[in-house]
C-alpha cells in the first residue's frame, strides 16, 4: 500500500457499503487496520455520511464495522435473486402492502426468453425482449449487420429491413436502456437517456448488460440472438 510522501491522514473509498467481492464486506477495514499499525498517518473510517475533522482525526476502533446492522451490511448472506427490467423508478415509491405476482411468458414449451446482443467496436448491448409479435419479428431477422445513427441527445438508431407489426406491443415509457420501436418512421431505438413516451413508440425490451456502452455504439453494428 502506498500513500503520497507526507501524507498525514488516509480514509479508504469505495468500501463498506455493499458487498459485491467473494470477501465480507468488512474485510477491507480490517487489512487496512493491520497495514496501518505504527504508521504516521492517521486512519480515518468514519460512517457513510458521518462528517470527519481532519484537524482533529479520529482513530481507528473497528466498533462500526464490526457491529453495524446487517439489515443494511448483509455480507456475505446477501444474494442476488434477479435483475429489475422495468419501473425501477417506482421502487422508492412503495409503501404499505404490495401486490406481488407472476409474469408469464407468452413463449411455449418452456422456451427460453429472446435475448440479442448489439456490438460494435469492441462494446456490447445485451437487450432481452419482451413477448410481443413485434420483438418477435425483430428476432427473426437477425443476424443483421446495419449501420446505427445518433438522434437527438438521448438515443442510438437503426432500420430493420421489415417493418414491425405494432399491433401488440405495450407502448413505451423510454428511460436508460430501453429498447423501442418508432413505428412512423419503422426504426429501432436504443434509449441511453431518459425519454418518457411519444405517439407511435412502442417497448420492444430492456437493457440486461452494457447500457453504458450504447452511446457510444457507432458506425455498422453487429445484432446477433444470444443462444
Amino acid at each position: 500500500m502506498r500513500l503520497p510522501w507526507g501524507a498525514k491522514a488516509f480514509i479508504p473509498a469505495h468500501v463498506g457499503r455493499f458487498c459485491i467481492a467473494n470477501h465480507p464486506w468488512n474485510e477491507p477495514f480490517k487489512q487496512l487496520a493491520v497495514a496501518s499499525r505504527d504508521k504516521k498517518y492517521a486512519l480515518l473510517t468514519p460512517k457513510i455520511g458521518e462528517p470527519e475533522d481532519l484537524n482533529h482525526p479520529q482513530k481507528f476502533s473497528g466498533g462500526w464495522t464490526e457491529n453495524q446492522d446487517k439489515n443494511f451490511y448483509a455480507g456475505d448472506e446477501m444474494h442476488r435473486l434477479g435483475v429489475n427490467l422495468t419501473g425501477i423508478e417506482e421502487i422508492t415509491k412503495m409503501s404499505g402492502k404490495a401486490k406481488i405476482e407472476k409474469q408469464e411468458s407468452k413463449r411455449s414449451g418452456g422456451q427460453a426468453p429472446m435475448t440479442i446482443s448489439v456490438d460494435a467496436n469492441g462494446k456490447s448491448v445485451v437487450f432481452q425482449l419482451n413477448d410481443s409479435t413485434a420483438a418477435q419479428q425483430l428476432f427473426a431477422q437477425l443476424p443483421l449487420h446495419i449501420k446505427v445513427e445518433d438522434y437527438g441527445s438521448n438515443e442510438k438508431i437503426f432500420y430493420p429491413p421489415k417493418k414491425l407489426d405494432t399491433a401488440d406491443p405495450p407502448k413505451a415509457n423510454a428511460k436508460v436502456g430501453t429498447l423501442a420501436y418508432y413505428a412512423p418512421w419503422g426504426d429501432v431505438v436504443m434509449f441511453y437517456k431518459n425519454f418518457g413516451s411519444a405517439t407511435g413508440l412502442y417497448e420492444l425490451g430492456h437493457e440486461v448488460s452494457g447500457d453504458e456502452n450504447i452511446k457510444v455504439l457507432s458506425g455498422t453494428v453487429g445484432i446477433e440472438k444470444v443462444q
